[in-house]
C-alpha cells in the first residue's frame, strides 16, 4: 500500500506539468508587422500601393488589439487558442465592425511559427501573410 501512495504522489507533479503545457504559453503582446509586397502599376500612386501593402497589429495585455491593415484601422478583442490567437474586430474605422463587410468584419487568425514569426490569415482561407514582431 505504501508503494501505491508513493506512485500516486509521483503522478501528481507529472500530471500538473503536462496540463501546464496544454494552454498557450506564447506571449503575443507587442507590435507585429508585415508587408504584402504590393507594387504600384503604371500610373498608380506608389504611396497608395505602399499603404495598401502594410499591416501593423498591436496586441495588448488586456486581450485587445489595434491594427492598421491596408490603411484601415481596426480594433477588437483577442482570444488565445493553443498556438493561435484569434482577433475579433469590434470597430473598423471607428464604426461597429458588424456594419462593415468582409474581410474587415471577420475574425483574423495569428498562427505562431517555430522561427518566432507568425502568419496572419482568416478562418477557412488559404491566403496568409508572414508577420514579425518589431
Amino acid at each position: 500500500m505504501g508503494q501505491s501512495i508513493s506512485a500516486k504522489l509521483l503522478f501528481i507533479p507529472i500530471a500538473l506539468a503536462v496540463l501546464a503545457g496544454c494552454g498557450s504559453s506564447f506571449d503575443w503582446k507587442g507590435t507585429w508587422v508585415g508587408d504584402r509586397g504590393y507594387k504600384a502599376k503604371m500610373g498608380e500612386d506608389p504611396g497608395i500601393a505602399g499603404t495598401a501593402s502594410k499591416v501593423s497589429i498591436t496586441i495588448t495585455g488586456d486581450n485587445t488589439f489595434t491594427a492598421v491593415d491596408g490603411g484601415i484601422a481596426i480594433e477588437g478583442d483577442t482570444t488565445a487558442d493553443g498556438d493561435r490567437l484569434i482577433l475579433k474586430p469590434i470597430r473598423v474605422m471607428g464604426a461597429a465592425a458588424d456594419r462593415t463587410g468582409p474581410p474587415f468584419n471577420t475574425p483574423m487568425l495569428l498562427q505562431h511559427r517555430p522561427d518566432g514569426t507568425a502568419t496572419l490569415g482568416h478562418e477557412g482561407k488559404t491566403d496568409s501573410l508572414v508577420i514579425h514582431r518589431t
